[in-house]
C-alpha cells in the first residue's frame, strides 16, 4: 500500500528535479517574452502621445503563470497570438478562476453546522469550483495525452525537454508504474 505512494513520491521529485534543470531555460525564454512585449508597448504612442502605462502586475503574474505551465504541461497559459488582445485577458481569467478560486475563510469554517444547512451557497460554489477545475485538467491531460501518441518515439536526448505530465503519462502508457490520470491531475495540482 504505502510502496506505491513512496515509488510515486520519487519518481515525481526526480521529475521534478529534473524539471527545474531545464526551467532555466524556460524561466529565460518567458523573460525576454516579456522585455520584447514591455519594449514593443514602450515604443508604441499611448493616446495622449506619450508613453503609454504598462500594467506590470498582469505581466508578471502571467509570466509565472506562463513558466509554471511550461514546466509543468508543456504549454502556455496564454499564448502570444493572443498578446494585448482582450483575448489574452479573458483567457488568463479563466486560468486564474480555474487554479484559484478564491477560498477565502468564512463563518461556515467556525461554524461547522452552516455547512450542512447550506449556508449563503458557499459549500456548492467550492465544490463548482472543484469541479471545473478537474474538468481544465483533465482536458490538459487529454491534449497532453494525444499530442504525444502522435509524436514518434523520443530519442534520449528529446526524452529530457519533456515536461512532467508528459513523463507521467509515458510511465503510465509504458505500464512500469501504475499512474492513474488522478495521480497526474494532483501533480497539476501541486506544480502550479
Amino acid at each position: 500500500m504505502f510502496g506505491d505512494s513512496i515509488a510515486k513520491s520519487v519518481l515525481l521529485r526526480y521529475c521534478l528535479q529534473k524539471c527545474l534543470g531545464q526551467s532555466s531555460s524556460i524561466r529565460m525564454e518567458e523573460i525576454c517574452r516579456l522585455v520584447r512585449r514591455l519594449f514593443k508597448v514602450s515604443t508604441s504612442i499611448g493616446d495622449d502621445d506619450g508613453p503609454k502605462r504598462v500594467g506590470l502586475r498582469f505581466l508578471f503574474s502571467l509570466l509565472i503563470n506562463n513558466v509554471m505551465m511550461r514546466l509543468t504541461v508543456g504549454k502556455l497559459c496564454v499564448g502570444e497570438e493572443h498578446e494585448n488582445t482582450e483575448v489574452e485577458k479573458q483567457l488568463f481569467r479563466k486560468f486564474l478562476q480555474v487554479f484559484a478560486p478564491n477560498f477565502r475563510m468564512n463563518v461556515c469554517d467556525f461554524v461547522p453546522i452552516l455547512r450542512m444547512i447550506g449556508y449563503k451557497g458557499i459549500e456548492e460554489r467550492t465544490e463548482n469550483a472543484f469541479r471545473l477545475m478537474d474538468q481544465y485538467m483533465q482536458s490538459l491531460v487529454d491534449e497532453i495525452r494525444s499530442r504525444g501518441s502522435s509524436k514518434s518515439v523520443l530519442t534520449a536526448d528529446q526524452s529530457g525537454k519533456r515536461s512532467v505530465v508528459e513523463t507521467l503519462l509515458h510511465k503510465q502508457e509504458s505500464g512500469h508504474e501504475d499512474y492513474t490520470d488522478e495521480d497526474i491531475k494532483s501533480t497539476i495540482m501541486v506544480s502550479t
